[in-house]
C-alpha cells in the first residue's frame, strides 16, 4: 500500500503523484495517457505499456554443477527478465536444462546455441500470489516432515524428500523474486518477508541433508527418544504454519515459550547430540530455522 498526499494545482485541480518505481517499471514518461477508472471509493489508475524487459549477460567461468546454478539463479532472484548465458560444454547446457531451469519458475529455454543460450520470462509475476504460494511452501514443508516421520519409524526410505524439496526452491525462489521487484503486498515490509522465505527454504535443506546423513550413517532406526524429539519438532512447524496466516501476539509468544528449542542452559535437545552428533545437529539447525522465521513473521505484523 502506498500512500500520497493531495496536492491543490489552481482553483479546481487536485493531483498527486505516482509511485517512482511503477513510473520507472513500465517506463512512463511526461505527456503519456494513463486510464483512469472509478470503483466506488477506489481509483484505479492504469497503463497499457508493457514492464521493461531486464537483460543479463552471463559468461560461464567453470562448468561445476553450483557455480553455474549460483551465476545463473542470482540473476533470476535479482529480478532479471532475459538471460544470455555464455557457456563452455554441452554438459553445462544440460545443467542449465535439467536443472537451474527448473528452479526458476516462469522462465523457458527459447533459443540456444553451442555457445551460449537465452532463458527470458514467459509468464508475468503477480504479487497477489505471494500468500497462494507460501501456503503451498508450508504444506510442503508439513508433508515432508510427515515423510521424515516415517523415515525415523522405519517405515521410509525418504524417496519423497528429494522431490518435495526441488518443489520448495521453484517456490521460495518464485516469492524472492517478487520481493526482489517490489511485488510484496506491504512494501514496508520486505527486508522480513525476503528473510522468512529464505529461511523456509534452508529448513527444507536440512530435511535434504539430514536424509543423506541417515543413509551414509545407517542410522538404527526406531530410536523412541529421537522420534518423541522430532514429534515436537513437528507440531512446532505446525504453530508456524498457524502463527504465519493467523498471526496474534498470543501466539507469537506461546511459539517462543512453548514449543521445543535448543537451549545451553537446561540442556534441551542437547544431551541427545552424543547419542547421533550429525543427525541431532540437523534437528537442532531445523528448529533454529524455525525460532528465526518466528522473528520474520513478528516483523511482518509489528
Amino acid at each position: 500500500m502506498v500512500k500520497r498526499s493531495i496536492v491543490k494545482q489552481g482553483p479546481t485541480t487536485l493531483l498527486i503523484s505516482l509511485p517512482i518505481k511503477w513510473v520507472r517499471k513500465y517506463d512512463l514518461n511526461k505527456g503519456e495517457e494513463l486510464e483512469v477508472e472509478e470503483r466506488g471509493d477506489e481509483l484505479i489508475i492504469s497503463t497499457q505499456n508493457k514492464e521493461k524487459s531486464k537483460l543479463k549477460e552471463i559468461k560461464l567461468l567453470d562448468s561445476h554443477y553450483y557455480y553455474i546454478w549460483t551465476e545463473i539463479s542470482a540473476a533470476y532472484l535479482s529480478g532479471f527478465d532475459e538471460m544470455k548465458v555464455y557457456y563452455n560444454s554441452a554438459e553445462d547446457l544440460k545443467v542449465i536444462e535439467n536443472d537451474v531451469l527448473n528452479a526458476m519458475m516462469g522462465f523457458e529455454l527459447i533459443e540456444h546455441t553451442s555457445k551460449w543460450c537465452i532463458l527470458k520470462k514467459i509468464v508475468d509475476e503477480r504479487g497477489d500470489e505471494f500468500d497462494v504460494i507460501m501456503r503451498r511452501i508450508f504444506l510442503g514443508l508439513l508433508e515432508t516432515s510427515n515423510e521424515y516421520l516415517k523415515v525415523l519409524n522405519g517405515e521410509s526410505r525418504g524417496e519423497f524428500i528429494l522431490p518435495f524439496e526441488r518443489t520448495n526452491n521453484r517456490q521460495t525462489y518464485y516469492l524472492r523474486r517478487l520481493v526482489a521487484k517490489g511485488e510484496y503486498k506491504l512494501s514496508d515490509k520486505n527486508v522480513f518477508a525476503g528473510a522468512l522465505v529464505f529461511l523456509l527454504e534452508q529448513l527444507m535443506n536440512q530435511y535434504k541433508y539430514s536424509l543423506w546423513s541417515i543413509e551414509k550413517e545407517n542410522f538404527p532406526k526406531n530410536d523412541k527418544e529421537i522420534i518423541k524429539m522430532y514429534e515436537k519438532i513437528h507440531l512446532k512447524l505446525e504453530m508456524l504454519y498457524k502463527l504465519y496466516f493467523n498471526y496474534s501476539k498470543e501466539s507469537f509468544q506461546e511459539f517462543e515459550m512453548k514449543t521445543i528449542k535448543p537451549d545451553s542452559r537446561y540442556g534441551l535437545m542437547l544431551k541427545e547430540l552424543e547419542k547421533s552428533p550429525k543427525l541431532v545437529h540437523y534437528l537442532i539447525q531445523m528448529v533454529e530455522k524455525m525460532r528465526y522465521a518466528s522473528y520474520q513473521i513478528h516483523g511482518i505484523n509489528c
